[in-house]
């Protein structure tokens, strides 16, 4: 741009130095016409607007380059350098193509797993469960990534999602190793879920809201002779109130900022950033923000990816501006990044505020419709311009950006643009706008860190000094077409902060009808002194400003620069002549008083303080010297204390590079201390510059650990600050909250004081120093969720787990549900007076509950439950009248239940369970309402459930499960119509059940188990149509069930009716209950025979009948009756000796899901069926103490699942079929007690998972060494076969066995040495062995024993006292008593994928 500013000639130049608007369209069409004429401009425009086809495309998508850095990025991996390998991931993510492939994967999708593989190493599960769904979104049938999903799920206890994802991977997996492991991972799964029971944490990422604003407070436009246009209130305005909300006409982020913040919410970068589709240039913070910024798709993917999703439309902007949201209805469809989204790189080139105007016409033109003529932006915006005012060389700048913008938009946008003197003098004017008009989008950021590292994770860690300094800075610039009615003032009475994009302005005072709303467009009052504002509106903005910070004489203004008189005990101050001057030409003069000078009373600080100051005999100008003390008179020499104050800053500023560079001298702080005392000597004690060096040289203090003088420091500085500023200011908010964090540091109890000061005042950022208390106690946090995220550089609304309130930006909600959190609750939580819910459950806090949070009187919803808090239940839970749901479950409480709970009008959720709490059920529970959930299971409450528990006409759910209750159950609680689940198992109640149990026609589950009912069962209870769930197992309940089971149970899900004393027939109604799933009657005296209408019950799961008297047909038809139960798993009828006939063919007909089936102990004869090896997924099979004939069919061998098989105690002949040699899963084999023969097979010692092989009782004949390879057998049971030979010489191999029997055999030869081996060894059987057991001794000498010592030697005593001499030896470890094996089941575990290269 400078090469072509050079080449203008001077004619042009003087042009367009004198232009003003009207010259705009004839010099503008020169410049044109000047520019196409060079051919500079025009390798200018080629370069900007370069297409990625010509490579020239900086921004463009590289394949190549994307792939370069995926390699490296798994590199980065393998070797453990994570920040590497993120860098790497994010950087090929952003040059990848969307339809770019590597290895016959989609490359953007498989960059997404590997960076989401490396998220879920560093211990960052949300941010890898984004990357998941993303690479999903791209690739739904990748199984790596639903099986990566599927882990991070289970990390975060989301089980269901977990077990969806890990499925959804299993099937889609096509190697049978992988299936197998997959399924593996399920298994754990689950039982980590059955045993923990997880509850599933979910965690989105939040987005505040745009707080509703009141329709009341109406605004309206008025011309004013002094500043043109303005906004003022109709209506008085309070303090503190929220008045106007504005989406922008459009945004732009700075250069500076683009590797940091979001290019559309503007907010700072996660770590798992999103690139554009199309193009490398802009990074977006989530899937919604790379949405609305738009993008052009690639052509084969826009069916696929919805980057241009609309929102819904907003209400038009009105002539009366309401404090309302105001946006256009048309703007949010149209994608701001799309027109710059084809690999040119003029975006990046460009300045911010020419890509800003780029993006503004474009808006325009779509909402037009037109997009050939560059429309009257003039008219649309309706924003005033600076053109006229501007110094020469920067209206050249606005012609030549102009013209280049419109050129690249015409390659870029739309070729049909007609560029031309009219359309570029548009440009010029909307750049003129820009400048004067666009408002600066900030973020709170710490001088100290540049890096955005959060500053008290910096200070917990040693790493930073407490007192970091906070500033706004500018990270976009933004034009908000109605915000540009405030006037400025340099005292204004609303400030402007943003959510997001979005400017919110509210009241810092109260304002009165009719009064101007102004806010600052710069430094304010307090923070520079007048003429340095002055010149700064002027140069920037154009315009003198006439304030009311401007216009009258304030001490902020004398103090803030000043020196201090030479006469000590004078508080006057001393002006140079540049402040001198600028004050006298303030028309505003104070009024007289009553002595001889005159004074005015600024709002902060009284003026009479600092000065008097004298009128001249016209009372029309100030009467001040400078040099001169404003108070006494007093002349002090300015040039020799000017040289003094350059002298000490040196000191200082060496001091703060110190403490950047963390290398500190010994000499730096005690120089800087002399410095800053001879400040203190020179300049006034209100003098900002002796604020910003105590500032210094407290985090100088900070910096060594010394907290103490910190401290001190670190008061003064807040002092000087609130003389300048006034003490509500939000710059001493900001203060505050440093000062009280080193407070914190030290232990000072005083924090408190200054965080309630910093939570009062009006202007700060609400509620964030309570916080920030409850942040200092918390002392793990495992996944850094608040060290990294509750900063003091970003707004407390948008930190994670917390929500503000609309009308007042207060904290209205806390939640921290599932973050891992240890550490105690503080009292300062209680100064969160907005807070209406409280949520911390599912982390470890631990102590009492604060009495302080008894000021809550706001909760309607309390979730503290899953922590370690301990102490009594307080009673002043009772005193928040708007609870709604309390949440204590799965604590430590102790005590009562506090009968002040019993008086909460609007509970309708008590959630007590898993706690220690005593005593009794209180007796005024029924004054509670409106309760519709009681649960109170897992306590230690005993005595009688109350009568009143029948007042509780809303109750929705009763469970006091697993406490010591007794008595019976009240009649009255048939009162509760409402009532859908009523669960009081695992106590001690006894009698009848009440048949008013029949009235709850709404309850869905009934568990009475686990107690000492008795009596019958109310025969209402089968004629409840929405019963889902019947548990009455574990009591003594008799009689029979009634004929009519089943036909008023249309819902039934489960029927348990376990160790009872019912009797009679099993009713065949009972499968008039279709939607049946389990059915349990074990272990009751049920008689008759088994229905074969089972097969009815279509989606029936757990068959279970055993031991009782049933008996059935000879073929057994119940069996063949459920062969129509295609989801049956469970079979189970062993114990019911009447039950005889022969197994039917059928049985191979179950469902293929069986997974269990037990026969054991009937009187069923024959053979057993060929077909029963159809049943593929069989786990345990028992088919024991029968009167089973024939072979061991061969066909078991294809039930591969098969963990279990017991057939002893038949009739069995014939050899093992060398098939069950298959069973790689079996763990248990039994077949003890047949009439088996032959050789035991070698190929048993190929199942490697045997832990118990029972085959006594037999006529085996040989036992094949290769059962020596079994060495996690823990049962060998082998006797009373035909067994011949010498024993296994390697038998020592079975290093876990704890019982052995070989007795009863035809063994022979030397027992092998080996035997010592067995150190876990506890019954060892050796009777009728023929043979010697030759061992050698330490000496060399062999020492031989007849079998006549080695009768069976069992346990302990018998086994010690005839193989001690055996075994110390060979320095074996005999048993003792207290020794003992435990069988661990151990499911392998093999990494699926990590890393995930793709």
């Amino acid at each position: 741009m400078e090469k072509l500013k050079c080449l203008v000639p001077e004619s042009l130049k003087r042009r367009v130095a004198e232009s003003s608007i009207d010259h705009l369209p004839s010099l503008s069409s020169s410049l044109l016409q000047y520019f196409l004429s060079l051919p500079q401009f025009h390798q200018l425009i080629s370069e900007l607007a370069a297409q990625p086809s010509t490579q020239a495309g900086l921004c463009a998508k590289n394949k190549g380059a994307a792939l370069e850095l995926k390699l490296k990025g798994n590199q980065f991996y393998s070797t453990g350098d994570h920040s590497q390998a993120l860098r790497c991931y994010s950087q090929a993510l952003r040059l990848a193509p969307i339809d770019a492939h590597d290895t016959g994967k989609n490359l953007v999708a498989t960059l997404y797993l590997n960076r989401a593989s490396l998220f879920h190493k560093m211990g960052l599960p949300m941010e890898s469960l984004r990357d998941c769904s993303r690479a999903l979104e791209i690739s739904p049938s990748y199984p790596k990534v639903w099986y990566r999903r599927g882990k991070v799920n289970a990390t975060l206890g989301n089980y269901e999602d977990a077990v969806h994802d890990l499925t959804v991977a299993k099937n889609m997996e096509t190697s049978i190793g992988g299936k197998k492991q997959i399924e593996s991972e399920l298994e754990i799964l689950a039982q980590h879920h059955e045993n923990k029971s997880a509850k599933p944490v979910h965690h989105s990422r939040k987005r505040v809201g745009i707080p509703d604003v009141p329709q009341q407070i109406k605004l309206q436009c008025v011309e004013t002779a002094d500043k043109g246009r303005g906004m003022i209130s109709q209506f008085d305005i309070p303090e503190g109130s929220l008045i106007h909300t504005e989406e922008p006409y459009a945004v732009v982020i700075l250069k500076q900022y683009r590797e940091t913040h979001c290019h559309y919410c503007l907010n700072e970068l996660p770590v798992d950033t999103i690139p554009c589709v199309s193009c490398s240039l802009p990074l977006y913070c989530s899937q919604h923000c790379q949405m609305q910024a738009g993008g052009q798709i690639h052509v084969n993917y826009s069916s696929k990816i919805n980057i241009h999703k609309k929102k819904s439309n907003c209400s038009e902007e009105c002539p009366d501006i309401n404090g309302g949201n105001n946006c256009d209805p048309k703007l949010d469809h149209i994608p701001e990044h799309k027109h710059e989204c084809q690999g040119v790189h003029w975006p990046a080139i460009l300045p911010s505020d020419v890509v800003l105007a780029g993006r503004v016409l474009v808006k325009s033109m779509e909402q037009k419709g037109q997009f050939t003529d560059v429309p009257n932006l003039s008219e649309i915006l309706g924003l005033c311009e600076s053109y006229s005012k501007m110094l020469p060389e920067s209206k050249l700048e606005l012609h030549i950006y102009s013209i280049v913008l419109l050129f690249c938009l015409q390659c870029s946008y739309s070729p049909e643009m007609s560029i031309n003197g009219n359309s570029t003098s548009q440009i010029v004017i909307l750049l003129s706008q820009i400048r004067v008009n666009s408002m600066a989008i900030v973020r709170m950021k710490s001088n100290d860190f540049p890096e955005q590292q959060n500053w008290f994770q910096k200070f917990s860690s040693g790493e930073a000094d407490v007192a970091s300094s906070l500033e706004q800075v500018r990270v976009g610039q933004a034009l908000y077409r109605a915000a540009s009615l405030f006037n400025h003032s340099c005292k204004p009475n609303i400030h402007a902060y943003y959510i997001s994009r979005s400017l919110l302005l509210r009241t810092t005072e109260f304002v009165a009808e009719g009064c101007a709303l102004e806010l600052s467009y710069g430094p304010q009052v307090g923070q520079w002194d007048c003429k340095d504002r002055l010149r700064f509106l002027e140069e920037e903005y154009f315009f003198r400003c006439w304030c009311r910070g401007c216009s009258k004489v304030n001490a902020s203004d004398l103090v803030i620069s000043g020196f201090c008189c030479v006469n000590p005990n004078c508080s006057g101050v001393v002006l140079d002549s540049l402040v001198v001057n600028c004050e006298k030409k303030k028309p505003n003069i104070p009024e007289t008083i009553s002595n001889e000078s005159q004074v005015y009373e600024s709002d902060d600080i009284d003026i009479k303080k600092v000065a008097h100051i004298s009128l001249d005999q016209t009372h029309s100008s100030l009467h001040i010297d400078p040099g001169y003390c404003l108070k006494c008179g007093s002349y002090c020499n300015f040039s020799s204390r000017s040289e003094d104050v350059k002298k000490a800053w040196i000191d200082l500023r060496r001091l703060q590079d110190s403490i950047a560079s963390k290398d500190m001298c010994s000499t730096r702080l005690p120089d800087a201390l002399r410095s800053l005392g001879l400040l203190r000597s020179i300049l006034h004690a209100y003098n900002k510059g002796v604020a910003e060096a105590e500032d210094i040289v407290a985090k100088a203090f900070c910096f060594i650990g010394d907290f103490q003088p910190a401290r001190d420091h670190c008061k003064s500085s807040i002092e000087i600050l609130e003389m300048l500023y006034g003490p509500n200011h939000i710059a001493i908010g900001n203060e505050l909250v440093k000062l009280s964090s080193i407070q914190l540091a030290m232990g000072d109890s005083a924090a408190v004081d200054n965080i309630n000061r910093a939570i009062q005042s009006p202007n700060i950022t609400t509620d964030q120093s309570a916080l920030l208390v409850l942040k200092s106690r918390v002392t793990s946090d495992p996944r850094n969720l608040l060290a990294t995220n509750w900063s003091v550089t970003t707004s407390v609304c948008s930190w994670i787990g917390v929500t503000c309130g609309s009308n007042n930006i207060r904290v209205t909600a806390l939640n921290l549900t599932g973050m891992g959190l240890a550490g105690t609750i503080p009292p300062d939580l209680g100064n969160l007076s907005f807070l209406s819910s409280l949520t911390i459950v599912n982390n470890s806090f631990q102590g009492s509950l604060p009495n302080q949070l008894a000021n809550l009187r706001r909760l309607n919803h309390v979730n503290l439950g899953n922590n370690k808090i301990s102490g009594d239940i307080p009673s002043w839970f009772g005193s928040f009248t708007r609870l709604r749901s309390l949440y204590l479950f799965g604590n430590n409480f102790t005590g009562l239940i506090p009968s002040s709970l019993c008086y909460l009008p609007k509970l309708e959720i008590l959630s007590l369970e898993k706690n220690n709490l005593q005593g009794h059920i209180p007796v005024r529970i029924g004054n509670l309402s409106t309760l519709k959930i009681l649960s109170l299971d897992s306590n230690m409450l005993s005595g009688q459930i109350p009568g009143t528990i029948g007042d509780l006409l809303n109750l929705e759910v009763l469970s006091s499960r697993e406490n010591s209750l007794t008595g019976p159950v009240p009649s009255s609680m048939g009162n509760l119509t409402f009532l859908s689940f009523l669960d009081v198992s695992y106590n001690s109640l006894s009698g009848t059940i009440p048949f008013q149990i029949g009235n709850l026609q709404n309850l869905e589950g009934l568990l009475l188990g686990r107690n000492n009912f008795t009596g019958f069962i109310p025969p209402s209870i089968f004629n409840m149509s929405t019963m889902r769930v019947i548990w009455l197992g574990f009591n003594q309940l008799s009689g029979q069930l009634p004929p009519i089971t089943g036909r008023g149970l249309p819902k039934l899900e489960g029927l348990y009716l376990e160790l009872n004393e019912l009797s009679g027939p099993i009713p065949s109604s009972i499968s008039n209950a279709s939607k049946l799933i389990f059915l349990q009657l074990p272990n009751n005296s049920f008689s008759g025979i088994v229905p074969d209408t089972f097969g009815n019950l279509k989606d029936l799961q757990s068959f279970d009948i055993p031991h009782n008297n049933l008996s059935s047909e000879p073929e057994l038809r119940f069996l063949s009756s459920l062969t129509n139960c295609k989801d049956l798993e469970v079979v189970i009828f062993d114990g019911n000796p009447l039950i005889s006939g022969e197994l039917p063919v059928s049985v191979g007909n179950l469902s293929a899901s069986v997974t269990l089936f037990y026969a054991s102990h009937c009187s069923i004869k024959g053979r057993i069926p060929r077909e029963i090896g159809n049943l593929s997924q069989l786990v345990w099979l028992g088919l024991d103490y029968n009167g089973f004939t024939g072979t061991i069919p061969e066909t078991l061998g294809n039930l591969r699942e098969l963990q279990n098989v017991n057939l002893g105690s038949n009739k069995l002949q014939g050899s093992i079929p060398s098939e069950l040699c298959h069973l790689q899963r079996l763990a248990y084999l039994t077949l003890t007690d047949n009439e088996l023969s032959g050789p035991i097979p070698a190929c048993l010692g190929d199942i490697v998972s045997l832990r118990n092989l029972f085959l006594g009782l037999n006529k085996f004949t040989s036992i094949p060494s290769t059962l020596t390879r079994l060495n996690g057998l823990l049962f060998l049971e082998l006797s009373s076969n035909s067994l011949t030979g010498p024993l296994p010489v390697d038998i020592g191999n079975w290093k876990s066995v704890t019982n052995l029997n070989l007795s009863e055999n035809r063994f022979s030869g030397v027992i092998p040495s080996s035997i010592a081996g067995l150190m876990h060894l506890t019954h060892l059987s050796l009777s009728d062995y023929k043979g010697k057991f030759r061992m050698e001794d330490h000496s060399g000498t062999t020492r031989a024993h007849h079998s006549s010592a080695m009768k069976t030697c069992a346990v302990h005593h018998n086994f010690k006292s005839h193989l001690a001499e055996l075994m110390i030896p060979l320095g074996a470890k005999l048993l003792g008593e207290e020794d003992s094996m435990t069988q661990t089941k151990t499911l392998a575990t093999i990494g699926y994928m990590s890393p995930e290269y793709g």
